[in-house]
């Protein structure tokens, strides 16, 4: 089983030129996301990578949704062919990604996945519309703060290095939706852990 992911940039000929490759860089750069052929731009504004399982979804559209902007299809199946880069490797993953891209052009959250033959891949894409539709709702403060509470500083190390009360912090927690989020993560690693061939 592999996982491609096609990310595609909304609306960058008008927005003043395509972000793509700064994406697939952070992307590339974050440790919490490990690829087994890294992330590039292949058309136009598009990217694709390979994640080596379901559950590295997770820390893929956390990078993705932090940098809005993008509509993401998640394909799950075989590869084929591996080339030295996604551009030349082929298998119904990419097939999969694409179908998934597109559907996630049409819907708010803009990300969908498809995977056919495979258990699990409805409830998956279910949990993730849920959970990205809250991170997309955060601030920039809000992520500055979630990103130093799951570094695991606590609300007082973060008040202190922020120069912001605690009470403040916890505000800026709720609003970010960090419980919520972390109970998402935790339901979609769940199911991406039973994502297996029917």
């Amino acid at each position: 089983m592999s996982v491609v992911v096609t990310i595609d940039e909304r609306r960058s000929r008008q927005a003043g030129g395509s972000r793509a490759g700064e994406l697939a860089r952070l992307l590339n750069d974050d440790s919490d996301v490990p690829t087994q052929l890294p992330f590039e731009v292949t058309v136009g504004d598009e990217l694709q990578g390979v994640l080596e399982y379901p559950v590295h979804v997770v820390p893929a559209l956390r990078v993705i949704a932090r940098h809005a902007g993008w509509w993401a299809g998640i394909g799950i199946g075989r590869i084929d062919v591996w080339g030295e880069s996604a551009r030349v490797s082929t298998g119904i993953a990419f097939v999969q990604a694409r179908r998934a891209v597109e559907r996630a052009k049409k819907n708010p959250w803009g990300v969908a996945v498809e995977g056919a033959g495979w258990k699990r891949v409805d409830d998956l894409d279910r949990a993730i519309a849920l959970w990205i539709t809250l991170l997309q709702m955060r601030s920039k403060r809000g992520w500055e703060t979630v990103d130093m509470r799951l570094r695991g500083l606590t609300e007082s190390e973060i008040a202190s290095q922020l120069g912001i009360t605690q009470q403040a912090v916890n505000q800026r927690l709720r609003a970010a939706f960090l419980a919520q989020d972390e109970e998402g993560t935790q339901l979609i690693e769940s199911i991406a852990r039973e994502v297996w061939p029917l």
